[in-house]
């Protein structure tokens, strides 16, 4: 493990990365240099940058998939930060902040807590003396409380460094203001691109602008591991933050931030996926995009995710493939979503405490969407059934008209799927439903599908049956009306086995809604 170091206002020394006096002093020198190995650190002094570059730069190292260690591209670790500021129980809003200035590229992406509270919030942007974090702040009302700015990572790493030979000290680079280093392409044809690098990592850097329209303002062709944190990003083109054309790609981020400048048209958004790979973003925000994440082929997990919250995004939050995705803690500004494989596509996405609400599950489909609802006997709309679940299931399949379809099983949205541990009685399964502004005509649009061991010999020597309901739905008569119900009769399997019950749903309807109490009814 070598440390390299970067330095682009430094006009003395040997310009070859080896100390704080011989930095380089060209971000596209330092980054094209093509023998880094595994675990090396590339440090990045704070006043560095590139505006308006004359070339591109692509990121160039010897790190093959053998690789076992991180290359680490690292903007220069800020200190903890400290201060004063109210907090309020139920805002995103930390307020009145004194003894430091919020500023979107010194703070943002960075953690920050009530001292008293010691939960650690995302700050996601900055609006005068106000900090915005990533949810509702959970604690008590706290007004003049001391707060603190988590430091960066590898910070204790970076003030460990041996300085004591070099004229240029830790303490000059500790000096410089928190604004990350910035890559800013502005309106340029150029870009910073990975083609053959394997393993690098990307911290507290702030990249801006690009407007390539092969590679856009970060570019990944290749298939490789590569990861950012701490990172900003801003677009103020046409063009995505991050494009990938690479299959088999696993992108990381931690703690970046997408900002872009509200436009009106185009395809400006934060990540532009194509083909297959794998993404992951945790704790990140984005905002101001034409289209907040367009993810077409990748699966991707979301944990602690805001798109078009801080600002509305101005086409969709979320432009998708396809794909079965799963999802936690994910908030979204509109709740737009657009699903572009069109007809025979039963991907979904499936978000768990959706708008970052504690136990609210929503579903997206390319028919339109399912969420759960908390239901009380005797009020709200619908009304809970008489011995029926405290939650049920709200069915809107909204989306496009051309996207329904009961030609085969595997293009309906699967709204369930139950499993019984049976013997051999003979029973019947009933799930009650009602119709708001909306009627289904046809059996074959909505139904459950009972699957069970119907003949049994041995564990090679069985048979398999599927049974259908046909049971058609008609509007609701009241908020309360559970009169109707798909069932399944006559059970009976050949041994003690699973009974497996599946709820599909192919049909369209512009503006009712299906409510299912989830809970079956056997007899």
């Amino acid at each position: 493990m070598a440390d390299y170091f970067i330095d682009t206002e430094l006009a003395t020394g040997n310009d070859d990365g080896s100390t704080f006096d011989d930095a380089y002093q060209d971000m596209e020198t330092a980054l094209e240099y093509d023998s880094y190995s595994d675990g090396d650190n590339i440090w990045i002094r704070r006043r560095s940058g590139v505006e308006s570059p004359t070339d591109e730069i692509l990121i160039n190292s010897n790190s093959t998939a053998g690789i076992t260690n991180w290359i680490h591209c690292i903007g220069w670790p800020r200190e903890e930060n400290s201060g004063v500021a109210t907090f309020i129980n139920g805002s995103t809003e930390i307020s009145s902040v004194t003894e430091i200035t919020p500023n979107w590229e010194q703070h943002v992406s960075r953690r920050i807590k009530n001292n008293s509270d010691d939960k650690w919030y995302l700050i996601t942007n900055t609006s005068g003396t106000i900090f915005i974090i990533d949810r509702e702040f959970a604690g008590s009302d706290d007004a003049s409380v001391n707060f603190t700015i988590e430091e960066d990572e590898r910070y204790t790493q970076a003030q460990a460094i041996d300085d004591s030979t070099w004229t240029i000290k830790k303490t000059d680079w500790n000096a410089d203001d928190d604004s990350p280093p910035l890559f800013d392409f502005g309106s340029t044809d150029h870009y910073m691109r990975i083609a053959a690098a394997y393993m690098w990592r990307f911290l507290s850097l702030h990249f801006k602008g690009g407007n390539n329209s092969t590679y856009n303002q970060f570019g990944i062709g290749s298939p490789s591991n590569i990861a950012f944190k701490n990172c900003l990003f801003e677009q103020s083109n046409s063009r995505a933050c991050i494009f990938i054309s690479s299959t088999q790609l696993r992108l990381f981020l931690d703690q970046c931030i997408f900002r872009g400048s509200s436009p009106v048209s185009g395809t400006q958004t934060a990540i532009y996926a194509t083909r297959n790979g794998l993404i992951v973003m945790n704790d990140c925000a984005v905002y101001g995009m034409r289209a907040g994440l367009t993810i077409d082929g990748y699966v991707s997990n979301l944990n602690n995710v805001n798109v078009g919250v801080e600002i509305e995004n101005t086409g969709y939050d979320i432009v998708l493939g396809c794909q079965d995705l799963y999802w936690k803690d994910v908030k979204l500004g509109a709740g737009s979503i657009e699903i572009i494989d069109g007809i025979y596509y039963r991907g979904s996405i499936n978000i768990e405490n959706y708008n970052k609400e504690l136990g609210i599950n929503k579903s997206f489909n390319c028919n339109g969407n399912l969420i759960n609802v908390l239901v009380v006997e005797g009020s709200g709309d619908p009304e809970k059934r008489s011995g029926g679940a405290d939650e049920i299931l709200a069915i809107r399949q909204n989306q496009s008209a051309s996207s329904s379809s009961t030609l085969f099983i595997g293009s309906m949205l699967e709204v369930f799927e139950h499993r019984y541990w049976a013997d051999t009685s003979s029973r019947n399964y009933r799930y009650y439903v009602q119709a708001d502004s909306m009627t289904i005509t046809d059996s074959s649009e909505f139904f459950i599908e009972v699957e069970y061991t119907d003949q049994h010999e041995n564990s090679i020597e069985y048979y398999q049956t599927k049974v259908r309901s046909d049971e058609t739905i008609t509007v609701r008569s009241g908020a309360a009306d559970w009169s109707q119900y798909i069932e399944v009769t006559g059970i009976q399997p050949a041994t003690t086995s699973w009974v497996i019950i599946r709820c599909y749903m192919g049909f369209y309807d512009a503006d009712g809604v299906l409510y299912l109490d989830p809970m079956a009814v056997l007899s």
